[in-house]
C-alpha cells in the first residue's frame, strides 16, 4: 500500500515471521517515487504478536537504507500462508490423500484394515489417553477390564510400545471403579483415563496417572479423582509402591460420564488437567437446577443437576482446566503465576472489591467446561486446546435455550469457557439476550413453564446459586473459536464443514510447527505449518483449522486429504486422542465404533508423510551476523519466501555492509523461492534482474 504527499511516500510492507505472526514494516521514502531505483528508506518495523501480548505496539529499529542499481527494492521476507483450499505450497505438489500413510503400531489382530500391525495385543482395551516420549516409546491408559458388563469394578492399565523391538508391554495394573452407583449395574466413563510422563522423566522417572480408585475387590469407587505420580522402575515397570496422591478430587459417580481427565505439559514443566463437570444432562440443554425437587434417593442430591455448583464454580475442581507444577515437595507441587485467581486481580474493579478471591481455587486456570475429554499444549503460541463434549439437544428451544454444541477451544490465558450459562459462539442476538445463553430452569415448576429466569450475558456473568461455593461475579465469558452445532448452522459460525446433524464428539489434537522437528525426515509438510489438527469422534472425520495470529478466532476449516482413506478408513471410528511425536508425525488411539468396549478396529498409529515436499532453501553463500543496535526487521525462521516481480529471473540480497548474502534464480514462472534459514533478522537490500 503506497500513499504519496508530494516527494514523500510511506510504503507499509507486511510480512509473516510465523504462521501467528505479522509485523509491518513502514518504510517513508525520500525522493521521487517515479526514480524507485534510487533514494533513501526510513523503515520501523512493528510486530503484531508482540503487540498483543504487552498490550502496546513495539517499534523494533529504524534504518536508513540506501537504494541504487538496475532494479532494487527493500526486501521484506514473508513467511508463506498456504492456500487453505488445496493445500498448496510453493514449489511442491498440493496435499494430496496418497502423502500420508498410516502404521498400525498396535492393533487386536494379525491384520487391521487390511493394514499388519507392528505388534498383535488381543486384549486391547478401550484405550483412552496417550503420551508419546522423545524416545519414540508411546505408552496408553486402558480404562478399564470392565468393558460394557455394567458391572462396578474393573482394572485400569497402562502399556507401552516399544518400537526398539515392536513389544507391547503392561507396565501397570490398577483396581479402579467402573460401575455408575453402588448397588446398580451400568456402564460408564470411570477409570484410569490418563497417563504421561514428566518432561524430565530421564531424570527423575516420574509419571502421572488420572484415574478413579477403589477401595476393595468389590466396591465401587471412593468418590473422589485423583491424579497421582508413580516412580517408574528401570525395568520400565510403574511402581505401585511408589504412588504420591498429587491431586484428590471429589466426584459423584453416580454420574455416567463426563470425566474429562486429559493431560500434557507446556515447556516450563507445568502440568495441565481437565476435568468434566460430573453433572446430569438436563434433557440435553444445560443443567441449573437450583433447589430439591425430592427428598428421597439420587433426587436429594440436586447439586448433581445443577452445574453453577461445578462447572461455574470457582471453588470446585469439577468443569476446570487445571495447571500446577509437578515438584518434590511435600505437597507434590506448586502453583505456577498466572492462574485464574491472577486474572481476577488483572482485571481487577468489581471482580475483586467485595468478592472473597480465596474461593478461587489456586490450581484454576480456565473454567466453565462440560466435559473437555481433550487437551494439547503449544508450546510454540504458549497456548492450550481443548475439545470440549457437548449437550445432547438436537433442537433450539425458545424456553430453554439453543442446541447442543461441541466446542474446540483455544485457551490463550485463564479464561471463562461459558458453561453451563453459554454454549458455541458468545454472540447477543437482536432480542438483546446472548443466542447461546441457556434459561435458567425455576425448579419449583419443573416445566418449560418455569423457565422464567432471564439469559446471561456473556459480558456480565453471575453465579447466584445457592449450590455455589465460589465466587459470585464471573469474568467475562470467552467465545468460542470454532463450535459445532448438533442442529447445524442455526448458530452463526458454525462452519459448514462439520454438517448439520448427527453427534458430536470434539477431540483437539495439536498445532503444527513445521520447524519444530528440524532434524526429522518423516515429519509432515509444510503444507500445514501452523494448522490446528483436530478430530470429530462421532462423525468419524479428521480436519485441518486454520487459527488466527492471536488465537482468538480460526479463519477456516477442511478436511484434511487422505481423511477418509487414511486416517479414518471404512469401518474405523472413534479418534479418540492425537498427539504429534518427536519426529513430527501424528499419533492416533482409535477407540471403537460404540461406548464401553473395544472393536476390530481398536488401534494405536501413526500416520507418516510420504510425499516428496521438504521446504529445503538455497544454500547460503555467507552466513549474516546480526547488527542489535540497528533492531530487527525479517524473520530468522524456516521456508522464508522471496516474492519475484513480474519478468524478473535472477535476484542478489545484499546486508546493510553491501556484501552479497545470496544469489538466487528463479525456477520456470514460480512466483516465490525460498531463501536461506540461516538469514538473521535485519534489513537486506535485493536487486532483482530480468
Amino acid at each position: 500500500m503506497i500513499r504519496r504527499s508530494r516527494k514523500c511516500f510511506l510504503l507499509f510492507l507486511y510480512k509473516k515471521t510465523s504462521f501467528q505472526n505479522v509485523e509491518m514494516i513502514a518504510c517513508l521514502i525520500i525522493s521521487s517515487f517515479e526514480k524507485a531505483v534510487q533514494g533513501y528508506l526510513y523503515c520501523a518495523s512493528f510486530n503484531f504478536l508482540e503487540a498483543t501480548k504487552k498490550g502496546e505496539l513495539v517499534m523494533r529499529g529504524n534504518k536508513r537504507v540506501a537504494r541504487e542499481g538496475a532494479f532494487a527494492a527493500l526486501l521484506a521476507v514473508a513467511i508463506w500462508s498456504p492456500s487453505f483450499a488445496n493445500f498448496s505450497y510453493p514449489g511442491c505438489t498440493d496435499l494430496a490423500a496418497s502423502d500420508f500413510k498410516e502404521i498400525v503400531l498396535v492393533g487386536r489382530s494379525n491384520s487391521v484394515n487390511g493394514i499388519t500391525p507392528l505388534a498383535v495385543d488381543a486384549n486391547l482395551l478401550e484405550p483412552v489417553g496417550m503420551y508419546v516420549h522423545k524416545d519414540g516409546k508411546v505408552y496408553w491408559a486402558e480404562r478399564t477390564t470392565a468393558g460394557n458388563s455394567g458391572v462396578q469394578t474393573g482394572v485400569g492399565r497402562v502399556k507401552v510400545f516399544d518400537p526398539t523391538n515392536n513389544s507391547v508391554t503392561t507396565v501397570l495394573t490398577l483396581p479402579v471403579a467402573a460401575g455408575v452407583a453402588s448397588g446398580q449395574s451400568g456402564n460408564s466413563e470411570l477409570g484410569l483415563r490418563f497417563v504421561t510422563l514428566h518432561p524430565n522423566f530421564s531424570v527423575n522417572r516420574w509419571a502421572f496417572i488420572y484415574y478413579m480408585p477403589r477401595t476393595s475387590a468389590t466396591a465401587r469407587g471412593v468418590d473422589t479423582m485423583r491424579v497421582s505420580r508413580f516412580n517408574v522402575l528401570s525395568s520400565g515397570m510403574f511402581d505401585t509402591t511408589s504412588e504420591k496422591i498429587i491431586l484428590k478430587m471429589p466426584w459423584n459417580p453416580g454420574i455416567c460420564c463426563h470425566q474429562g481427565g486429559a493431560m500434557d505439559w507446556d515447556n516450563k514443566g507445568n502440568l495441565y488437567i481437565t476435568t468434566g463437570n460430573n453433572a446430569e444432562n438436563s434433557d440435553g440443554y444445560a443443567p441449573m437446577v437450583t433447589t430439591l425437587l425430592g427428598s428421597t434417593g439420587e433426587n436429594k442430591d440436586r447439586a448433581t443437576q445443577d452445574n453453577q455448583a461445578r462447572a461455574s464454580n470457582t471453588n470446585d475442581w469439577r468443569g476446570k482446566l487445571l495447571r500446577i507444577h509437578p515438584d518434590s515437595s511435600s505437597k507434590g507441587y506448586s502453583i505456577p503465576a498466572g492462574n485464574l485467581r491472577a486474572r481476577f486481580f488483572e482485571l481487577g474493579g468489581a471482580w475483586v472489591v467485595g468478592q472473597d478471591t480465596n474461593k478461587i481455587l489456586p490450581e484454576i486456570y480456565s473454567f466453565g467446561t462440560r466435559n473437555a475429554y481433550s487437551v494439547s499444549v503449544d508450546t510454540i503460541n504458549g497456548w492450550v486446546t481443548n475439545g470440549t463434549v457437548g449437550n445432547d439437544q438436537t433442537t433450539y428451544n425458545a424456553s430453554r435455550g439453543p442446541a447442543g454444541n461441541d466446542e474446540f477451544d483455544i485457551n490463550t490465558k485463564p479464561q471463562f469457557n461459558g458453561w453451563p450459562y453459554f454454549v458455541g459462539r458468545r454472540r447477543p442476538d437482536p432480542a438483546g439476550w446472548d443466542s447461546s445463553a441457556y434459561v435458567m430452569m425455576d425448579p419449583a415448576v419443573g416445566t418449560t413453564a418455569g423457565y422464567t429466569l432471564p439469559r446471561q450475558s456473556m459480558d456480565s456473568v453471575y453465579n447466584n446459586s445457592p449450590n455455589n461455593t465460589g465466587v459470585t461475579k464471573l469474568i467475562p465469558a470467552t467465545d468460542c473459536v470454532l463450535p459445532e452445532s448438533k442442529q447445524g448452522a442455526w448458530n452463526t459460525g458454525v462452519p459448514a464443514v462439520f454438517g448439520t446433524s448427527g453427534g458430536t464428539a470434539a477431540t483437539t489434537g495439536p498445532i503444527y510447527h513445521y520447524n519444530q522437528y528440524p532434524n526429522s525426515a518423516k515429519k509432515w509438510p509444510p503444507h500445514l505449518d501452523g494448522k490446528w489438527i483436530i478430530a470429530e469422534s462421532a462423525r468419524n472425520h479428521v480436519y485441518i483449522a486454520t487459527p488466527n495470529s492471536t488465537g482468538t478466532a480460526i479463519t477456516d476449516a477442511q478436511v484434511i486429504p487422505g481423511d477418509a482413506t487414511v486416517f479414518r478408513p471404512s469401518g474405523s471410528y472413534g479418534i479418540i486422542d492425537m498427539k504429534m511425536g518427536p519426529e513430527g508425525v501424528l499419533y492416533i488411539v482409535h477407540y471403537s465404533s460404540a461406548y464401553f468396549q473395544s472393536a476390530a478396529t481398536t488401534r494405536i498409529s501413526r500416520v507418516e508423510y510420504q510425499g516428496s515436499c521438504t521446504g529445503s532453501s538455497p544454500v547460503l553463500s555467507q552466513r549474516i551476523k546480526k547488527d542489535p543496535a540497528r533492531g530487527v526487521l525479517l524473520s530468522n525462521l524456516d521456508h522464508g519466501r522471496l516474492t519475484w516481480p513480474e519478468g524478473m529471473r535472477t535476484a542478489e540480497i545484499y546486508d546493510l555492509h553491501g556484501r552479497k548474502v545470496w544469489t538466487g534464480g528463479r525456477v520456470d514462472d514460480e512466483a516465490a523461492s525460498s531463501i536461506p534459514v540461516d538469514l538473521t533478522t535485519g534489513i537486506y537490500r535485493a536487486i532483482f534482474k530480468p
